[in-house]
Protein backbone atom coordinates (compact mmCIF):
# COMPACT_ATOMS: atom_id res chain seq x y z
CA UNK A 1 0.00 0.00 0.00
CA UNK A 2 1.07 3.29 -1.19
CA UNK A 3 1.68 6.49 1.76
CA UNK A 4 -0.90 8.64 -0.21
CA UNK A 5 -3.97 9.21 2.03
CA UNK A 6 -5.76 11.37 -0.45
CA UNK A 7 -6.45 12.66 -4.00
CA UNK A 8 -8.23 15.25 -5.24
CA UNK A 9 -8.95 16.74 -8.53
CA UNK A 10 -11.12 19.45 -10.17
CA UNK A 11 -13.18 18.46 -13.10
CA UNK A 12 -15.01 20.65 -14.57
CA UNK A 13 -18.83 21.44 -14.15
CA UNK A 14 -19.97 23.92 -17.02
CA UNK A 15 -18.09 27.00 -15.97
CA UNK A 16 -17.39 25.92 -12.71
CA UNK A 17 -14.91 23.18 -11.18
CA UNK A 18 -16.06 20.34 -8.64
CA UNK A 19 -13.75 19.27 -6.51
CA UNK A 20 -13.45 15.27 -6.41
CA UNK A 21 -11.45 13.25 -3.58
CA UNK A 22 -10.94 9.73 -3.23
CA UNK A 23 -9.15 8.12 -0.10
CA UNK A 24 -7.04 5.73 0.12
CA UNK A 25 -6.01 5.90 -4.03
CA UNK A 26 -4.40 2.78 -5.62
CA UNK A 27 -1.64 3.03 -8.04
CA UNK A 28 -3.73 2.58 -10.83
CA UNK A 29 -6.65 5.11 -9.78
CA UNK A 30 -3.93 7.78 -9.30
CA UNK A 31 -2.56 6.87 -12.83
CA UNK A 32 -5.87 7.43 -14.35
CA UNK A 33 -6.68 10.79 -12.53
CA UNK A 34 -3.20 12.19 -13.77
CA UNK A 35 -4.16 11.21 -16.97
CA UNK A 36 -7.06 13.30 -16.81
CA UNK A 37 -4.91 16.60 -16.87
CA UNK A 38 -5.49 18.42 -20.17
CA UNK A 39 -5.75 21.74 -18.89
CA UNK A 40 -9.49 22.15 -19.48
CA UNK A 41 -11.90 19.05 -17.94
CA UNK A 42 -9.42 18.47 -14.72
CA UNK A 43 -6.54 21.11 -14.02
CA UNK A 44 -5.31 20.31 -11.01
CA UNK A 45 -4.71 17.25 -9.19
CA UNK A 46 -3.32 17.10 -5.63
CA UNK A 47 -1.86 14.34 -3.45
CA UNK A 48 -1.57 14.20 0.12
CA UNK A 49 0.25 11.66 2.49
CA UNK A 50 -0.58 10.07 5.39
CA UNK A 51 1.48 12.71 7.52
CA UNK A 52 -1.09 15.21 6.89
CA UNK A 53 1.20 17.99 6.25
CA UNK A 54 2.51 17.19 2.93
CA UNK A 55 1.36 17.52 -0.35
CA UNK A 56 1.96 17.21 -4.02
CA UNK A 57 0.49 19.16 -6.60
CA UNK A 58 0.66 18.78 -10.37
CA UNK A 59 -1.72 21.56 -12.86
CA UNK A 60 -2.02 22.52 -16.27
CA UNK A 61 -2.00 18.86 -18.72
CA UNK A 62 -2.60 21.80 -21.79
CA UNK A 63 0.43 21.36 -24.50
CA UNK A 64 1.26 18.21 -22.35
CA UNK A 65 2.97 20.83 -19.83
CA UNK A 66 2.74 20.49 -16.19
CA UNK A 67 3.48 22.98 -13.30
CA UNK A 68 4.40 19.95 -10.02
CA UNK A 69 5.10 21.83 -6.31
CA UNK A 70 5.67 20.28 -3.36
CA UNK A 71 4.65 21.38 -0.07
CA UNK A 72 5.18 20.52 3.91
CA UNK A 73 4.28 21.84 7.28
CA UNK A 74 0.94 23.09 6.07
CA UNK A 75 2.89 25.36 2.91
CA UNK A 76 4.96 27.13 4.76
CA UNK A 77 7.84 24.89 2.61
CA UNK A 78 6.94 25.01 -0.57
CA UNK A 79 9.16 23.80 -3.96
CA UNK A 80 8.39 23.58 -7.17
CA UNK A 81 9.89 20.67 -9.44
CA UNK A 82 12.46 22.41 -12.81
CA UNK A 83 13.69 20.57 -15.38
CA UNK A 84 17.11 20.83 -16.67
CA UNK A 85 17.75 23.30 -20.11
CA UNK A 86 15.07 25.44 -19.92
CA UNK A 87 14.63 28.39 -22.48
CA UNK A 88 15.23 31.46 -20.91
CA UNK A 89 12.52 33.98 -21.09
CA UNK A 90 9.91 31.59 -22.61
CA UNK A 91 6.60 31.41 -20.72
CA UNK A 92 3.55 28.76 -21.42
CA UNK A 93 -0.09 29.40 -20.65
CA UNK A 94 -0.67 26.36 -18.50
CA UNK A 95 -4.19 26.37 -16.58
CA UNK A 96 -4.80 25.02 -13.28
CA UNK A 97 -6.96 25.00 -10.37
CA UNK A 98 -9.28 26.27 -13.57
CA UNK A 99 -7.48 30.01 -13.65
CA UNK A 100 -4.63 30.35 -17.02
CA UNK A 101 -1.28 31.90 -15.65
CA UNK A 102 1.67 31.96 -17.36
CA UNK A 103 4.49 30.03 -16.30
CA UNK A 104 8.35 29.91 -17.00
CA UNK A 105 9.70 27.12 -19.15
CA UNK A 106 11.78 25.78 -16.72
CA UNK A 107 9.15 24.90 -14.47
CA UNK A 108 7.09 23.46 -17.06
CA UNK A 109 7.88 20.21 -16.61
CA UNK A 110 6.82 16.63 -19.13
CA UNK A 111 4.32 13.89 -18.56
CA UNK A 112 7.52 11.58 -17.79
CA UNK A 113 9.03 13.51 -14.97
CA UNK A 114 5.59 14.05 -13.77
CA UNK A 115 5.08 10.15 -13.33
CA UNK A 116 8.51 9.46 -11.93
CA UNK A 117 7.74 12.18 -9.03
CA UNK A 118 4.22 11.28 -8.40
CA UNK A 119 5.03 7.11 -7.99
CA UNK A 120 7.87 8.47 -5.57
CA UNK A 121 5.69 10.16 -3.48
CA UNK A 122 3.30 7.49 -3.87
CA UNK A 123 5.88 4.87 -2.92
CA UNK A 124 7.64 6.90 0.34
CA UNK A 125 5.24 10.11 1.00
CA UNK A 126 7.99 12.71 0.18
CA UNK A 127 9.56 14.62 -2.87
CA UNK A 128 11.55 12.54 -5.00
CA UNK A 129 15.06 14.00 -4.86
CA UNK A 130 16.44 12.68 -8.14
CA UNK A 131 15.57 16.30 -9.43
CA UNK A 132 15.88 19.76 -8.87
CA UNK A 133 13.27 21.91 -7.46
CA UNK A 134 13.26 25.65 -7.35
CA UNK A 135 12.47 26.91 -2.93
CA UNK A 136 9.84 28.93 -2.99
Amino acid sequence: MGKVEMISYDLANGINYDQIELEKPSWEQILEIISKLDGKETTEVSLYALEESICLCIGGGNNNLYNVYYSEEYGEKNYTLKKRGGVLFEKHKLITGGQMGEFEDNICVGKDMVRIVVEYFYIYGCMYKGYVWNIE
